[in-house]
């Protein structure tokens, strides 16, 4: 860990400023893990900081699915019968984009990618871009942030 990523999770009461992440501390993710029955999934950034986050607040951050995933492939989505009504549940999710995203895998034959920065935006409350731009996704942290636990880096 490099010393600005050492202050930032020192210092919680500090905002976490755009211009202060890298690929050091939480634009990058060094891991990601189902829990749950895939109900929920661990994001863990490169500074050790972690989210817990439940896929029904997550999805909620999305308007529609971006892939569809059938038989080992991936496609652009189509709107063919897919329903987000379905019991969704993880059931895979693995880093893209050299670690700065997570593709999640649904079981109703869609994937999502998540970046970095929608992360701390929906998870992290010292995100100076906390809860989004504007009126809906102010409202859906409002509703949803709750079930969100977050969990600081081991020192």
């Amino acid at each position: 860990m490099n010393e600005l990523t050492e202050i930032m999770i020192l210092n919680s009461n500090k905002k976490i400023l755009d211009k202060e992440i890298s690929l050091e501390n939480y634009a990058n993710f060094s891991k990601c893990e189902i829990f749950q029955e895939g109900k929920f999934i661990r994001f863990t950034m490169k500074c050790g900081v972690s989210y817990e986050v439940p896929i029904a607040y997550l999805l909620k951050w999305f308007f529609k699915p971006h892939y569809n995933f059938v038989n080992g492939k991936i496609s652009r989505f189509n709107n063919n019968g897919v329903s987000r009504e379905f019991d969704l549940s993880i059931i895979k999710c693995r880093r893209i984009l050299k670690n700065t995203a997570v593709r999640i895998y649904m079981n109703n034959d869609t994937a999502y990618d998540i970046s970095w920065d929608t992360v701390l935006i929906a998870c992290e409350k010292d995100y100076e871009n906390f809860g989004g731009w504007d009126k809906e996704s102010r409202e859906i942290v409002k509703q949803g942030f709750i079930q969100v636990r977050r969990v600081k880096a081991d020192k």
